[in-house]
C-alpha cells in the first residue's frame, strides 16, 4: 500500500491541500469539458465543410451550400470563445487574445503554485467561469438541436445524408 504525505517543509495544512485538490478537480473537469464541446463543433463543421465540397458543383444545391455556411458561421462564433480560430502557430500569442481554454489553464496552473487553499479572488475566477462554460454548453446544445436539426430537415427533403452531431 502507498501511503502519500504531506510534504514537511509545507506550510499549507493538509486541509488547505484538500480545498486546493478538489478546485484543480473542478477546474480539470471544465477543461475537458470545453475540449469535448470543441471537438464537438469541428466534427460537425468537418462534415458541413465534406458536404460543401461534394456539392459545390450542383446548381441546385445551393440552399443548402448558403444554410451550410450560415451554420458553420454560427458554430464558429461559438468555438471562437473557447481559443482564437485564426491562429497559424507562428508568433499568434502577440497577435490574438487569450481565450477560455487557454484562461482555464492559467487559473489551474496558477492555484497549483503552492500547498494553501485556493485564494477567494480564485474562486470567485472559477465561479465566473463555470457560469460562461454553462452558458456556452447551452449555446452549443440549442445550436445543435435547433439549427442542425433543422438543416437535416433541408438535407433530408434533399435526399443528402444527415449531419451527425453527437
Amino acid at each position: 500500500m502507498l501511503v502519500v504525505i504531506k510534504d514537511p517543509h509545507s506550510a499549507g495544512s493538509e486541509e488547505d491541500i484538500r480545498k486546493q485538490t478538489e478546485a484543480l478537480l473542478g477546474i480539470y473537469k471544465d477543461i475537458d469539458s470545453a475540449a469535448d464541446m470543441i471537438n464537438r463543433i469541428e466534427w460537425i463543421r468537418k462534415q458541413l465543410d465534406s458536404l460543401g465540397e461534394i456539392l459545390r458543383e450542383d446548381k441546385e444545391a445551393e440552399p443548402v451550400l448558403k444554410a451550410g455556411a450560415e451554420l458553420e458561421s454560427k458554430l464558429r462564433e461559438v468555438e471562437g470563445f473557447f481559443f482564437p480560430l485564426d491562429m497559424t502557430g507562428s508568433g499568434d500569442d502577440l497577435r490574438f487574445a487569450d481565450k477560455f481554454f487557454t484562461k482555464l489553464h492559467f487559473l489551474a496552473n496558477d492555484m497549483n503554485k503552492s500547498d494553501f487553499p485556493p485564494t477567494d479572488q480564485q474562486l470567485e475566477v472559477k465561479e465566473m467561469f463555470e457560469r460562461q462554460l454553462a452558458d456556452y454548453r447551452s449555446r452549443l446544445d440549442e445550436l445543435v438541436e435547433k439549427e442542425v436539426g433543422a438543416f437535416n430537415a433541408m438535407l433530408k427533403e434533399k435526399n443528402i445524408p444527415n449531419i451527425i452531431a453527437r
